[in-house]
Parts: C-alpha cells; sequence; structure tokens
C-alpha cells in the first residue's frame, strides 16, 4: 500500500513558455540535468526539440482536446445503467453493456444467477423452470 510520503507524483503539464525555457536550458546544461530541475521527463524534452525544430512555438502547444467525439448518454440510458448498477453491483462495464443490448450476458463469478446455457458465444439466462 503507498502512503503519502511515497505515492507517485502527479502528472505535470507545462506551458508553452515552460516548454521553451526548458528546451533553453537543456541546451546550456544538458537534456537531463533541466529534466531533473525541472520535474519533467528527458524523453518529453527530446519530444518538445523535435517538434519545436519542426514547427516552431506552435509546435509545443497542447493538441489534446476533451474527447470531441464523446456523445451525451441519453435519460433513458442513463436511468437503465444506473438500475442495473443497483440491481447487480457486480456489474462492469460490459456486463451492463451487453444488458442493455437486449438482456444477454456473459457470466460473472459473482453473478447470482444459477443456470446457464452457452448460445452462439454468448451466455443466455434460461429460468430454473426450463431447467427441471
Amino acid at each position: 500500500m503507498l502512503s503519502p510520503s511515497n505515492t507517485p507524483p502527479e502528472k505535470k503539464t507545462f506551458t508553452v513558455d515552460e516548454k521553451e525555457t526548458i528546451l533553453i536550458e537543456a541546451q546550456k546544461i544538458g537534456v537531463k540535468q533541466a529534466a531533473k530541475l525541472h520535474d519533467a521527463s528527458a524523453v518529453s524534452i527530446y519530444k518538445w526539440r523535435k517538434q519545436y525544430e519542426k514547427e516552431g512555438r506552435v509546435g509545443l502547444e497542447d493538441k489534446r482536446q476533451d474527447n470531441p467525439g464523446a456523445k451525451p448518454i441519453a435519460d433513458w440510458k442513463r436511468t437503465k445503467v444506473l438500475a442495473i448498477k443497483e440491481t447487480d453491483p457486480g456489474f462492469g462495464p460490459s456486463q451492463i453493456r451487453n444488458q442493455l443490448r437486449g438482456g444477454v450476458f456473459r457470466v460473472g463469478l459473482s453473478c447470482p444467477i444459477d443456470y446457464y446455457k452457452l448460445k452462439s458465444h454468448k451466455y443466455v439466462f434460461l429460468p430454473l423452470e426450463a431447467v427441471r
């Protein structure tokens, strides 16, 4: 178990100005020393250098986006997911997804249902009356 004293450091993001300053220092004192001095990785500094040489200052900008392809969840789906999670707290994301796709789901060790039958590569719940 990690205690507060030995938890991994939080990942730091650098601004364009900070990256530029670090690159200038890396030219003077070396990449490894600059990395230690600014709590950055040497690999990042080498990447910044390559981007800077290729695109200039624009290459140092953060190009990540906040998942532009993500779609908002419909209210009915959110309600159903929460209901499934409340009913079966042991279900993971794939089991919930399978439930939303029509009630077919894979068996988990903590699943409370007694009998399953393999049908077209998916486990399908059979009522106990059908088995006996």
